[in-house]
Parts: structure tokens; C-alpha cells; sequence
């Protein structure tokens, strides 16, 4: 789970700013770039250069939430997203048990 990153309890806020990359990351299971086993109330993704080449065997390619109530999930500033993909549901994103504000 989360080729780049697992957090396997609530978390506040996912940051993915600035100058930042997040590329070329795998699971073999769920969250390419990364895994919120709980809830996080926000994602936050602005500016970033290289978001890409992520990839999931399951589901979210890029980012997969498990759970929680509410995410509120912002993409700004000319963040750069592609070639993401997962085998399941979610090539950049994928929510289970989760909702999303976007």
C-alpha cells in the first residue's frame, strides 16, 4: 500500500506542493503515490511540476482514501498530472467508504 507514502490513520492535511514531484511510484495493492488508511480532510495539490507514471494494482493510481466522513481535495496553480493508472477504479484518485468535496 502507498508506493511513496502510508498513513494508516487520520491524517489533517496532504500537502503535494511547490516544486514537488511525485513520480514513478507503484503499489501493489492500493495509492501508486500514496495511502490514507483513515480519513484525511484535506488533499492539496498546487503547483506541482511531475505528477505522473504513478501506478496502483488495485485502485488510485496516484492517491487512495479508505475511509472517513468528508476529504475536501483541491488541484491548482498548473499542477501537471498524467499517465497515472491503476488496474481498478482510479487512475489519479480513488475513494472507498469516502466522500469528497472537489
Amino acid at each position: 500500500h502507498g508506493g511513496a507514502l502510508y498513513a494508516r490513520s487520520m491524517i489533517s492535511r496532504l500537502l503535494i506542493t511547490g516544486d514537488s514531484s511525485f513520480q514513478s511510484n507503484t503499489a501493489a495493492a492500493h495509492g501508486g503515490g500514496g495511502h490514507v488508511a483513515g480519513n484525511a480532510a484535506e488533499v492539496l495539490v498546487s503547483g506541482c511540476k511531475r505528477i505522473m507514471n504513478n501506478s496502483a494494482d488495485l485502485a488510485g493510481g496516484v492517491i487512495y482514501i479508505r475511509s472517513g466522513p468528508s476529504t475536501n481535495i483541491t488541484i491548482t496553480d498548473n499542477s501537471r498530472i498524467w499517465q497515472n493508472t491503476a488496474v481498478g477504479p482510479g487512475g489519479v484518485l480513488a475513494l472507498d467508504d469516502a466522500s469528497a468535496d472537489m
